[in-house]
């Protein structure tokens, strides 16, 4: 190599200098970046260690930028590990006043000339907390404060229809009979809105046993029976023993809902047939009914909490929207899946199923 080849210092520093400034530059652009992001944001060194913040961080710690440089991430969450599988996590971190609170967060890990690095987003969901606590309290009051004297309300007006208290006309017998009637329906919204945000909280966990799914859908048929009877409605099944392991009781919940459904939305002496199919992993169970169905465009939002969505021929929807969302909610915590499709016919009617 000649001696022209080699750089002599002074161009070498020149060099040094130029790749100083990128540098510079470079982290200029990334703390400027991290600091309009509209989420609070840190990058972390291999070591653990804090190396870049912005505003919002600082905000929500409580800590200057000076005192966040090169202070361990540990000590900010409680049972902390940084893994590049961490997406929308909710971790407890720790104020410089000491208080704790409730984040979600979320890591990326990135190459860089100087090693590899982590993004963490952190997102303080003390609000969403606060919020959720309410909602309990909430549900405990209605289960306590509500649902107990209405049952014993219930029970008082069937006691007087049935004649305990003394004779009564035929007309207050009626009267006291439908008040009894809507009693009890608003007692079974409560216990629906009940069900739901246990199965939320994952406090109604399914207990799989084998048993036999004809003996249930028998129970869950004669169940509905006094509501097919009242419109002349025939409900078919088979006959032949299907054995499965699952919650006997939460399935029969299930079995109940879509029954129920369909005897609502069916006209006067229709029919409604519940079948099942077996595959490699499932076996599937179907209520077909001959109502007009469930317009394509809802069948997903039809399973959502509250959601009440009107047949294709407006028939009144009534209650609060949870049966359905109580099903959902049971079929996907053995592992399952549940929809609606249109009845084999393919003119009239709609077919919920699920796994």
């Amino acid at each position: 190599m000649s001696d022209s080849a080699i750089p002599d210092s002074k161009h070498l520093l020149t060099l040094v200098k130029q790749l100083e400034q990128e540098i510079e530059l470079s982290h200029e652009r990334t703390s400027l970046i991290l600091s309009t992001m509209p989420v609070a944001l840190m990058l972390v060194k291999t070591d653990g260690t804090i190396e870049v913040t912005n505003r919002l961080v600082e905000d929500m710690f409580g800590y200057s930028r000076k005192e966040l440089f090169a202070k361990p991430i540990a000590d900010l969450f409680i049972d902390l590990k940084l893994d590049s599988k961490i997406a929308n996590q909710e971790r407890f971190a720790r104020r410089a006043n000491g208080e704790q609170f409730p984040t979600q967060i979320s890591v990326a890990r990135v190459p860089t000339p100087d090693g590899e690095r982590t993004f963490v987003f952190i997102l303080d969901i003390s609000e969403r907390h606060r919020i959720e606590k309410m909602r309990r309290d909430f549900v405990a009051m209605i289960s306590h404060d509500l649902r107990t004297p209405l049952a014993n309300a219930s029970g008082v007006l069937e006691l007087g229809a049935a004649g305990k208290f003394g004779e009564i006309s035929p007309q207050l017998k009626e009267e006291l009979g439908r008040a009894e009637t809507s009693l009890n329906r608003v007692i079974s919204m409560i216990s629906q809105l009940l069900e739901v945000e246990k199965l939320e909280d994952e406090t109604m966990a399914v207990e799989l046993r084998t048993a036999n799914l004809t003996a249930t859908v028998r129970e869950a048929k004669s169940e509905v029976l006094r509501l097919a009877e009242a419109k002349h409605i025939e409900i078919h099944t088979w006959e032949e023993s299907l054995f499965a392991r699952y919650d006997r009781e939460r399935i029969h919940r299930v079995l109940v809902n879509l029954l129920a459904n369909a005897i609502k939305f069916s006209a006067e002496q229709a029919s409604i047939t519940v079948s099942y199919s077996v595959s490699a992993k499932w076996i599937e169970l179907a209520v077909e009914d001959s109502g007009r169905g469930v317009p394509p465009e809802n069948r997903e939002s039809i399973f959502s909490k509250y959601a009440q969505v009107a047949r294709t021929d407006n028939t009144e929807k009534g209650g609060v929207g949870l049966g359905l969302a109580i099903c959902k909610a049971i079929v996907e915590a053995h592992g399952g899946a549940i929809g609606v499709r249109d009845s084999r016919n393919g003119t009239t009617g709609c077919t919920f199923w699920f796994t």
